[in-house]
């Protein structure tokens, strides 16, 4: 992972011994591998649980959903969104053969605040989500259940919906992007990122990655968007 400048937790005016308490607790917890402290751009505390190391990846879930806002960030940046209130049927016109004309009213802004409108419960649309043979069809041809705009409804769907079209816009895939973009220039990586069943990377979850390379990551949207000047 990234080669954090370290320092003690007494140096950045941090109580190690709390530090500990949190780690003996935190780590005893299922499914919790790490605890890495940043204070004042040093990373001053690591600590594994037992079989768990800094250079394994893991998987950061929903964190994926703010590494695709980062992506869609720069690519508004580089002039390949220029508007996201465009339609994401500009961009994917393919999706929306026969549906119904409402859903053409969905915009890019929609995918991303999670307001497209369309029919999702995120504890039980996931699993036939990834069952389909065609995840992005499958997501636009849920019936539209409010206006688009009018309704927030958190949606992994839509985030996947929205790294399918940022391939589209940018002529590479998510990672690719991702990686060649934000990701080089901060001397990190991804150690895995699942894909759909046409190769898409799946937006809203499934990004692996090192604790080290996850708090650089962090770090930079603490800093908006700024790292080493």
């Amino acid at each position: 992972g990234f080669d954090w400048p370290e320092s003690t937790p007494a140096a950045e005016s941090v109580d190690a011994a709390q530090l500990d308490l949190a780690a003996d607790v935190m780590l005893g917890w299922p499914r919790w591998h790490s605890l890495l402290v940043v204070r004042n751009g040093k990373l001053v505390y690591e600590r594994y649980s037992p079989g768990w190391n800094g250079t394994q990846g893991n998987c950061v879930k929903s964190t994926s959903k703010s590494i695709l806002a980062a992506a869609y960030g720069r690519a508004w940046e580089q002039g390949h969104i220029p508007d996201l209130n465009a339609t994401v049927k500009s961009y994917l016109p393919g999706y929306f053969a026969g549906q119904d004309p409402a859903k053409d009213a969905i915009t890019i802004a929609h995918l991303m605040t999670m307001t497209a409108g369309l029919e999702w419960d995120e504890v039980n649309s996931v699993g036939p989500l990834v069952s389909s043979p065609d995840w992005g069809q499958w997501v636009v041809d849920q019936p539209l259940v409010s206006t688009p705009g009018a309704v927030f409804d958190y949606s992994t769907g839509l985030t996947h919906l929205a790294s399918i079209l940022l391939e589209a816009a940018t002529g590479q895939p998510t990672r690719e992007y991702m990686q060649q973009e934000l990701y080089e220039p901060l001397g990190i990586s991804f150690t895995r990122w699942d894909v759909d069943p046409q190769g898409f990377d799946f937006g809203g979850a499934e990004v692996w990655i090192r604790p080290r390379d996850m708090a650089r990551f962090g770090q930079v949207i603490l800093d908006d968007g700024m790292a080493d000047g």
